[in-house]
């Protein structure tokens, strides 16, 4: 029977060549005889994976190709193909004894606390794959082109002038909108007491919101909050501070954020669906509503069903 030795994940080193932009793996240990080499890298390589050359995912390409972008000029592309040669890597280490058979000898294997460390490995390498997918698929659909907006009619109004004007030019008569028509841009202060919000303003925030998600309404999240996001799971989330705490329904985040934003000053409801996170109100201070996503679709001119407002 041969002698097998134990393989120590310090004995190789994964390294970036510069020469031919790959990502390599090298047996740096003194316990084999490295017998064979990989062509134009240094001795003791077993394994080497070019960046450039490597597959992006269809889904990928098909937006690319239909938005117009080069995705070789694309920031986010160099971090996915990194991404995805960590993963290779990963499962070449598992792998390992098999590459160093063909290079040197005598054979190895890897302890079973090494084996399984190797295995965890490559699932957190192929999450990240995941992640930044996901954000490289998200930044590629901001630059699909939208269908032209329907903007509603301009009111006009044609008052009846007061008695004083009739017959007389010297004063033109200068008509005044209904107060309906002049929008309100201040903070809409909230009661003292507790705060109290209907199912059927739940309803209506949550329908504006899938408005906006579908007509990708340009979105002003808190700062990191976008980065968190793409580590959790779709669901609705209240963010205040450095805190990302995820919520069951509408109705209770927002009398959450109009509580948290009377302490801490500041907080934001977000509903996440993996792909475009969605603004549906922002606390100030004091608990003032400072942003409502039903204000901001009519501001761009997006009808919405009408609900109550919160």
């Amino acid at each position: 029977m041969s002698r097998h030795i134990l393989l120590s994940r310090v004995d190789i080193r994964q390294a970036h060549d510069r020469v031919t932009g790959a990502l390599t793996l090298r047996y740096v240990g003194r316990k084999l005889r490295v017998s064979e080499r990989m062509f134009g890298y240094p001795d003791g390589t077993f394994f080497a994976v070019v960046l450039s050359e490597l597959p992006l995912p269809e889904t990928v390409t098909t937006l690319a190709a239909a938005v117009g972008v080069a995705l070789d000029d694309f920031p986010l592309t160099n971090e996915l193909r990194r991404a995805v040669a960590d993963v290779l890597a990963a499962e070449a280490m598992i792998e390992a004894p098999d590459y160093l058979n063909m290079i040197s000898e005598p054979r190895t294997v890897w302890l079973e606390p090494d084996h399984r460390e190797l295995e965890r490995r490559v699932l957190a390498a192929e999450t990240h794959v995941r992640e930044v997918t996901k954000l490289l698929e998200s930044a590629l659909r901001q630059r699909m082109p939208r269908a032209p907006q329907i903007l509603p009619p301009v009111r006009t109004y044609a008052p009846v002038a007061p008695a004083s004007y009739l017959g007389s030019r010297e004063e033109p008569y200068v008509p005044v909108p209904p107060p309906e028509a002049i929008e309100d841009e201040t903070e809409e202060e909230v009661a003292d007491g507790p705060v109290e919000i209907s199912e059927a303003t739940g309803r209506s925030v949550m329908t504006a919101v899938k408005t906006a998600r579908e007509q990708e309404l340009a979105q002003r999240l808190p700062g990191g909050a976008r980065r968190a996001l793409a580590r959790q799971p779709a669901g609705l989330y209240l963010s205040y501070g450095d805190t990302l705490a995820r919520k069951l329904d509408i109705c209770s985040a927002m009398v959450e954020g109009a509580e948290s934003g009377k302490r801490s000053g500041e907080s934001t409801i977000i509903d996440w669906d993996g792909e475009w996170p969605v603004v549906a109100r922002r606390y100030g201070s004091h608990g003032r509503i400072v942003y409502r996503v039903e204000d901001a679709l009519r501001r761009s001119g997006i009808s919405v069903a009408e609900g109550e407002a919160a």
